[in-house]
């Protein structure tokens, strides 16, 4: 996806096209800004799991 403002558009929707075949892992202490970022990454990706530091990411991502 480009960083390029003009092309904003352009990888927004590819996103959307293909962020329902993916799923992400999100990483924050801050449980304010872990759940307001996890609510958001959810209009886009098929799942989204949170973790609250990294021992608890990579045991997530382990269990992949």
């Amino acid at each position: 996806m480009s960083t390029n403002p003009e092309n904003f558009g352009a990888s927004l929707e590819a996103l959307l096209k293909i962020g329902h075949n993916i799923t992400v892992l999100y990483v924050e202490d801050d449980p304010v800004i872990r759940q307001e970022f996890t609510h958001f990454l959810n209009r886009f990706f098929f799942k989204v799991d949170a973790a609250a530091n990294g021992k608890e990411g990579l045991n997530t991502a382990l269990g992949y």
